[in-house]
């Protein structure tokens, strides 16, 4: 009998045993990911594991679909952390990651509804770049100001199809800047710390590199109201200028730039606080207002780029900090920024007009525009500081830009007049003009579809 029970017990714990193990073994399997196979879930509001080991070392994309809000966190089998994050979805999100080993892929949702997961196969980048800030056209050799962190951007040869995926760096000269991750930053960051040159390289974890130069140099510091005049001679070049600002007084500041209306330039700069990271960006010609603090050192950053169409030789752009205070005046431009008195349009033509408030530091305002005769033109779209101008009909008007409350204004003269028309002959069509050096314009009105040659002095173009 004795024996009887023991045998009983003996078969009842294997049975207990292997009916244990089988749900395990089931589970198991069902939260385990291949690569190209979907996986689609119900979430309770609870969270979801499951794991993945890649079929070779690489990279590997993490798609989730889902309208639920949640994290994901990505771990080695040693619960080591490989990526986390808190995505508020309303429709997918990819991520991409380079693995060699299994890892746990744990989403945590915070509500309840359908999800799907897919695991995708990624091309690593046979080759990218690495650059500063964004990309120019001066070689490998950037420049940074000291307390200045700028980020690291990285582009590719393929077109950004290859992965590059997480960056470790190396400074030669760790004295004069290092590089690394910001807290919770996925773009790597460098650190300027003292004037000098050094060479930053950048390598991914499958062993390609990168390398660029690196000239540290020290902000000049600027007074309120002082004009800081920049000469630029270079075509298709970009220059930096660092500067550092300590205001004396709590309230709002102006950061212009001002350049000559003949020199084909673009200038924008950024203001960083040190405690405060990004604060305001400005243009040439939408300058920039920003609240400051009594005391604190604040640090601006002007970069200008000189195209290669210009004529001079070379020019000056301004750059000054001020209060901004009332406009007093406003001054109708065109496209170079130069004053506009009067301007001619053929019939259907359109025209972008500008307008600048004075003095430099006058602060923006809603600008009004208006024609005095819709039968000559019409004003198709304002913006804070341009409007849209479309030639209606033949004849003059005034075309009239002023301040919503009305305070000031200015106006210049719009001709327009019709395109001269030529018509198609049996062999060859010759119309002859006398050029003032402005833009001409001529209507064509064929008699049949076909081919037709149309040539301008060496421009030849052709068309139906």
């Amino acid at each position: 009998m004795k024996n009887f029970f023991s045998r009983a017990l003996s078969g009842l714990l294997a049975v207990l045993l292997i009916a244990g193990a089988l749900p395990a073994a089931a589970a198991s399997e069902d939260n385990r990911l291949y690569v190209g196979t979907p996986v689609t879930a119900f979430s309770d509001g609870s969270e979801a594991v499951y794991c993945f080991d890649p079929p070779a070392a690489g990279a590997y994309s993490v798609n989730v679909t889902t309208d639920i809000a949640m994290n994901i966190y990505v771990s080695d089998l040693s619960g080591g952390e490989i990526y986390s994050e808190e995505i508020y979805l309303n429709g997918s999100c990819r991520r991409q990651f380079y693995l060699t080993d299994e890892c746990s892929i744990r989403l945590e949702f915070y509500g309840t509804g359908e999800y799907t997961l897919l695991v995708g196969e990624l091309p690593l980048a046979e080759s990218f770049e690495a650059y500063l800030g964004y990309y120019h056209d001066n070689g490998d050799t950037y420049t940074a100001c000291v307390g200045k962190n700028e980020s690291i951007y990285v582009s590719t040869s393929d077109g950004g199809e290859g992965y590059v995926g997480h960056l470790d760096f190396y400074s030669s000269n760790p004295e004069v800047a290092g590089a690394g991750y910001l807290m919770d930053s996925a773009t790597p960051t460098l650190f300027p710390k003292s004037a000098g040159e050094t060479d930053i390289t950048v390598s991914t974890a499958y062993g390609l590199q990168y390398t660029f130069h690196l000239r540290v140099v020290l902000p000049e510091s600027v007074s309120l109201a002082e004009r800081q005049e920049l000469l630029l001679t270079a075509e298709n070049e970009y220059y930096d200028f660092f500067y550092t600002f300590v205001p004396e007084d709590d309230g709002e500041y102006m950061f212009i730039t001002d350049k000559d209306p003949d020199f084909s330039i673009s200038a924008n700069g950024e203001v960083y606080g040190a405690d405060d990271g990004y604060i305001t960006q400005f243009y040439e010609s939408e300058n920039g207002i920003a609240e400051l603090r009594a005391g604190e050192t604040y640090y601006i950053s002007l970069r200008c780029y000189v195209y290669s169409s210009y004529d001079a030789a070379e020019s000056v752009i301004a750059f000054f900090i001020d209060k901004p205070v009332a406009a007093e005046g406003i001054t109708a431009t065109d496209g170079s920024g130069a004053e506009l008195i009067q301007l001619e349009l053929y019939t259907e033509n359109t025209f972008t007009a500008g307008a600048k408030l004075y003095p430099l530091n006058a602060r923006p305002e809603e600008l009004i525009w208006s024609c005095n005769d819709s039968g000559v033109a019409r004003i198709d779209a304002q913006w804070s500081s341009s409007a849209q101008i479309t030639a209606v009909g033949e004849g003059s008007a005034v075309v009239t830009v002023r301040t919503a409350d009305g305070r000031i204004e200015n106006s210049f003269i719009l001709n327009v007049k019709s395109r001269p028309i030529i018509y198609e002959g049996d062999n060859f069509i010759e119309y002859t003009a006398d050029s003032d050096g402005s833009e001409f314009e001529m209507e064509f009105v064929p008699e049949k579809s076909g081919y037709y040659r149309i040539s301008a002095a060496d421009f030849t173009t052709y068309g139906n």
